[in-house]
């Protein structure tokens, strides 16, 4: 593999504030680089495949300088989006032979390279900036790294449900190897790799996932590790203060079993201590229902909706389900009725609000109850608006 990055800056290491422009597009659209320009040539039309600009080639016999390309108007491109535009477009070309290293060295050679393809994961979308198809089959996502690696969270599922390798690829590490390149696998085999020791998310939850999902992919099993993410969301909104423990209390006694066991070890933790702490305060003083005719807490309702949302969104992303107001009707000054009013709109467009009293709720006792019901409620609506059936 020729770097020609390396090979023409002196062979010193750099930063992307001092690197020069070492290739361009020719009148035949091709990608040329600077050690292809001559004498016979050098008058040519170039132009930067970044910004479309015309160059022209400089100090091609200098001994002072090195060859470069210069943009005619210098402010179109920098340093970084000129590198990050050749690793995603030429670092690696069919033949090419590379390493990824997880928990042993691999080796692979380049057959095929998709650039930003995107690939579909149930409601999400995922788009490496590069993809390389190997001569042996593999499939492998290639994301370029400035200074901010990818957060776990955010993309756990996503491979998990692709099931292929990634990497991420230090560009400034690698715009100086002249070497057969190596690089450092995210994701291999269905576990990921390289993580911080201290990511609890991933020591936790993560791993979880990795085990669960090894022979299982069914749907409930990915509502459950769903609800496992609402609940480490709304761990994180509870120690920034944005929510209170009664919004948090009835999801956590919600789970069961081995669920329930990466709860407590993510409760246990230090970044939990006030959490627990008033978990079980709340606990004590009696205050902690489990049922939906906890008509003072609006847990169970929010959770409610949120599995109504991911429902009709994975039918169609144009359905949103939105929890409007709750309001307070006092009956003989004594007793509270409750109203919520929960919103089925599609393209933006409103289908029907549904009121829910306490009355309801007392004869549901769990947030799957709730949602079922509100949803063959919403069924003949769906057939006439939008000739969906769920």
């Amino acid at each position: 593999m020729e770097h020609s990055l390396f090979l023409h800056n002196g062979g010193k290491e750099l930063g992307f504030d001092n690197v020069t422009l070492w290739f361009a597009r020719n009148a035949n659209n091709d990608i040329v680089t600077i050690n292809e320009i001559n004498d016979d040539n050098k008058h040519g039309s170039y132009s930067c495949p970044m910004c479309g600009s015309a160059l022209t080639p400089k100090a091609l016999k200098s001994e002072q300088v090195t060859s470069h390309f210069a943009h005619v108007d210098a402010s179109k491109c920098n340093g970084e989006s000129m590198i990050h535009w050749w690793f995603k477009n030429k670092f690696i070309v069919p033949g090419d032979s590379f390493a990824i290293v997880s928990d042993r060295d691999h080796r692979y050679v380049c057959k095929e390279i998709l650039v930003e393809q995107t690939y579909k994961v149930g409601d999400r979308e995922y788009k490496p900036d590069v993809t390389v198809l190997t001569e042996c089959g593999k499939t492998i996502y290639f994301e370029m790294e400035y200074s901010n690696q990818k957060k776990l969270k955010d993309y756990i599922d996503l491979w998990l449900g692709l099931r292929n390798i990634v990497v991420e690829v230090n560009l400034k590490k690698l715009m100086n190897q002249d070497t057969v390149p190596t690089f450092t696998a995210l994701f291999y085999d269905g576990k990921c790799f390289n993580t911080k020791k201290n990511d609890l998310y991933y020591n936790t939850i993560g791993r979880y996932k990795e085990e669960k999902f090894k022979h299982n992919v069914a749907n409930e099993l990915k509502e459950r590790m769903k609800k496992l993410d609402w609940f480490w969301d709304d761990v994180c909104r509870y120690n920034s203060n944005e929510i209170d423990i009664k919004e948090i209390v009835c999801l956590i006694d919600s789970f069961k079993d081995d669920d329930m066991k990466v709860v407590k070890s993510i409760l246990k933790k230090s970044i939990c201590t006030k959490l627990y702490m008033d978990y079980k305060q709340y606990k004590k003083i009696g205050d902690l229902h489990l049922y939906c005719s906890d008509m003072s807490d609006d847990n169970f309702i929010k959770q409610s909706v949120r599995i109504l949302n991911d429902k009709y969104k994975s039918i169609d992303d144009r359905y949103y389900i939105k929890l409007l107001k709750k309001y307070f009707v006092r009956e003989n000054d004594l007793k509270q009725l409750y109203t919520y009013h929960i919103l089925l709109s599609y393209a933006h467009k409103r289908i029907e609000t549904i009121n829910i009293t306490n009355e309801f709720l007392k004869s549901h006792s769990t947030i799957g109850d709730v949602s079922n019901t509100v949803s063959n409620i919403y069924s003949d609506c769906l057939c006439k608006s939008a000739k969906c059936q769920i």
